[in-house]
């Protein structure tokens, strides 16, 4: 008898419990900051990149040993 109960009470509860889920509202969760990144599809063009490094520059003014880095691209 306790079983039969229980078994109806579960059934009365799962018929409840689905029309409720699909009136559901869809959730939407961002995890960005909101701004508009550029789309970067397999179309979408990219500019060549450049072969840059750096170059040690050594150079005297007034008897002084002056070094500086400059960034030489090719």
């Amino acid at each position: 008898m306790n079983k039969i109960i229980l078994a109806a009470t579960l059934a009365i509860s799962s018929v409840i419990a689905i029309p409720a889920a699909s009136y559901a509202e869809t959730v939407t969760i961002r995890t960005d900051d909101g701004m508009h990144r550029p789309h970067r599809g397999p179309h979408a063009r990219m500019a060549p990149r450049k072969h840059c490094m750096s170059k040690k520059v050594v150079t005297y003014r007034h008897g002084e040993k002056v070094t500086r880095v400059t960034r030489v691209c090719r």
